[in-house]
Protein backbone atom coordinates (compact mmCIF):
# COMPACT_ATOMS: atom_id res chain seq x y z
CA UNK A 1 0.00 0.00 0.00
CA UNK A 2 1.60 3.26 -1.20
CA UNK A 3 1.40 6.27 1.09
CA UNK A 4 0.75 9.59 -0.41
CA UNK A 5 2.10 12.69 1.12
CA UNK A 6 -0.36 15.29 1.83
CA UNK A 7 0.72 19.12 2.54
CA UNK A 8 -1.16 20.50 5.69
CA UNK A 9 -2.12 23.91 5.28
CA UNK A 10 -0.65 26.10 7.39
CA UNK A 11 -2.07 26.88 10.73
CA UNK A 12 -4.11 29.78 10.95
CA UNK A 13 -3.65 31.53 14.32
CA UNK A 14 -5.00 34.61 15.62
CA UNK A 15 -3.44 37.74 17.11
CA UNK A 16 -6.49 38.91 19.29
CA UNK A 17 -5.34 40.42 22.14
CA UNK A 18 -1.95 40.52 21.27
CA UNK A 19 -0.24 43.97 21.69
CA UNK A 20 1.77 45.25 18.89
CA UNK A 21 5.44 45.86 19.76
CA UNK A 22 6.68 49.26 19.38
CA UNK A 23 10.18 49.25 17.22
CA UNK A 24 12.71 52.11 18.48
CA UNK A 25 15.40 53.19 16.31
CA UNK A 26 19.19 52.06 17.27
CA UNK A 27 20.76 55.53 17.86
CA UNK A 28 24.16 55.58 16.93
CA UNK A 29 27.07 56.22 19.69
CA UNK A 30 28.37 59.82 19.69
CA UNK A 31 31.71 59.22 20.27
CA UNK A 32 33.61 61.99 18.83
CA UNK A 33 34.70 59.67 15.74
CA UNK A 34 34.25 60.69 12.40
CA UNK A 35 32.73 58.08 10.02
CA UNK A 36 35.48 57.67 8.08
CA UNK A 37 38.44 57.32 10.97
CA UNK A 38 35.97 53.90 11.82
CA UNK A 39 35.97 52.69 8.70
CA UNK A 40 39.91 53.44 8.44
CA UNK A 41 40.31 51.22 11.67
CA UNK A 42 38.22 48.58 10.58
CA UNK A 43 40.41 48.29 7.48
CA UNK A 44 43.53 48.48 9.29
CA UNK A 45 42.92 45.41 11.53
CA UNK A 46 41.93 44.62 14.65
CA UNK A 47 45.29 46.40 16.71
CA UNK A 48 43.99 49.68 15.28
CA UNK A 49 40.57 49.47 15.76
CA UNK A 50 41.43 48.73 19.66
CA UNK A 51 43.98 51.73 19.64
CA UNK A 52 40.79 53.85 18.34
CA UNK A 53 38.77 52.93 21.41
CA UNK A 54 41.03 53.56 23.71
CA UNK A 55 41.75 56.94 21.90
CA UNK A 56 45.50 56.36 20.50
CA UNK A 57 44.30 57.89 17.24
CA UNK A 58 41.89 61.61 17.56
CA UNK A 59 40.44 63.71 14.77
CA UNK A 60 42.45 64.61 12.36
CA UNK A 61 45.12 61.52 13.22
CA UNK A 62 46.28 59.24 10.69
CA UNK A 63 45.23 55.90 11.75
CA UNK A 64 47.73 54.17 8.79
CA UNK A 65 50.96 52.10 10.39
CA UNK A 66 54.27 53.04 10.44
CA UNK A 67 56.37 52.64 7.06
CA UNK A 68 58.71 49.47 6.86
CA UNK A 69 61.72 49.10 9.02
CA UNK A 70 60.55 52.52 10.55
CA UNK A 71 60.16 52.15 14.70
CA UNK A 72 56.68 53.92 15.21
CA UNK A 73 56.42 56.28 18.30
CA UNK A 74 53.69 56.06 20.22
CA UNK A 75 51.96 59.19 21.96
CA UNK A 76 52.29 59.59 25.18
CA UNK A 77 49.08 58.82 26.66
CA UNK A 78 48.31 60.20 29.66
CA UNK A 79 48.79 58.88 33.62
CA UNK A 80 45.70 56.39 34.26
CA UNK A 81 46.16 57.09 38.34
CA UNK A 82 46.40 53.27 40.17
CA UNK A 83 43.36 51.98 41.39
CA UNK A 84 43.45 52.95 45.56
CA UNK A 85 44.87 49.97 47.34
CA UNK A 86 42.24 48.23 49.67
CA UNK A 87 42.81 48.94 53.54
CA UNK A 88 44.01 45.95 54.98
CA UNK A 89 41.18 43.29 56.33
CA UNK A 90 40.63 43.68 59.94
CA UNK A 91 41.23 39.97 61.45
CA UNK A 92 38.46 37.62 62.68
CA UNK A 93 38.24 37.63 65.91
CA UNK A 94 37.50 34.24 66.38
CA UNK A 95 41.03 33.45 65.31
CA UNK A 96 43.66 32.58 67.36
CA UNK A 97 47.16 34.86 67.23
CA UNK A 98 49.91 34.44 64.62
CA UNK A 99 51.93 31.64 65.70
CA UNK A 100 49.02 29.86 67.40
CA UNK A 101 48.80 25.97 66.71
CA UNK A 102 44.96 24.45 66.11
CA UNK A 103 44.78 21.08 66.66
CA UNK A 104 41.76 18.61 65.79
CA UNK A 105 41.41 14.93 65.17
CA UNK A 106 38.88 13.66 62.58
CA UNK A 107 38.89 9.89 61.95
CA UNK A 108 41.41 8.92 64.10
CA UNK A 109 43.91 11.47 62.37
CA UNK A 110 45.32 14.69 64.37
CA UNK A 111 45.30 17.55 62.37
CA UNK A 112 47.76 20.52 63.22
CA UNK A 113 47.16 23.94 61.87
CA UNK A 114 50.06 26.93 62.15
CA UNK A 115 47.93 30.13 62.01
CA UNK A 116 50.16 33.10 60.17
CA UNK A 117 49.44 36.53 59.76
CA UNK A 118 47.40 35.65 56.27
CA UNK A 119 46.19 32.11 56.42
CA UNK A 120 47.23 29.16 57.60
CA UNK A 121 50.13 26.80 57.44
CA UNK A 122 49.12 22.91 56.90
CA UNK A 123 50.63 20.36 55.36
CA UNK A 124 53.37 22.10 54.62
CA UNK A 125 51.36 24.40 52.47
CA UNK A 126 49.72 27.42 53.07
CA UNK A 127 45.62 28.17 53.02
CA UNK A 128 43.58 31.16 52.83
CA UNK A 129 40.65 30.18 54.98
CA UNK A 130 39.98 27.42 57.75
CA UNK A 131 37.33 25.89 55.11
CA UNK A 132 39.32 25.40 53.12
CA UNK A 133 41.93 23.25 55.18
CA UNK A 134 38.32 21.31 56.49
CA UNK A 135 37.42 20.11 53.23
CA UNK A 136 40.85 18.91 52.12
CA UNK A 137 40.63 17.07 55.33
CA UNK A 138 37.35 15.63 55.63
CA UNK A 139 36.31 16.00 51.53
CA UNK A 140 32.59 17.43 52.00
CA UNK A 141 32.04 21.17 53.11
CA UNK A 142 32.83 22.64 56.02
CA UNK A 143 32.89 25.69 58.27
CA UNK A 144 36.00 26.21 59.20
CA UNK A 145 35.57 27.50 62.49
CA UNK A 146 33.26 24.89 63.37
CA UNK A 147 35.71 22.25 62.19
CA UNK A 148 38.52 23.14 64.84
CA UNK A 149 35.99 24.16 67.70
CA UNK A 150 36.69 27.89 67.89
CA UNK A 151 32.99 28.89 67.04
CA UNK A 152 30.04 26.38 68.61
CA UNK A 153 26.85 26.51 66.62
CA UNK A 154 23.89 28.78 66.96
CA UNK A 155 20.99 26.88 68.81
CA UNK A 156 17.30 28.22 68.88
CA UNK A 157 16.45 29.49 72.50
CA UNK A 158 13.68 27.21 73.59
CA UNK A 159 10.33 28.00 73.33
CA UNK A 160 9.14 29.39 76.96
CA UNK A 161 6.12 27.11 78.34
CA UNK A 162 2.88 29.14 79.84
CA UNK A 163 2.30 27.45 83.01
CA UNK A 164 -1.25 28.57 84.90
Amino acid sequence: MASKKTKKAPRATSREGMKPVARTKKVPVNDGLSRAQIEAANAAGPGAVADLIRGGSRKGAKTKGPAKGKVAKTAATPAVPAKAAKPPRERDPRLPRPGAILTRTFENKEIKVEVLDAGFKYDGKTWRSLSAIANEVSGTSWNGFLFFNLQTRATKAAMPTETK
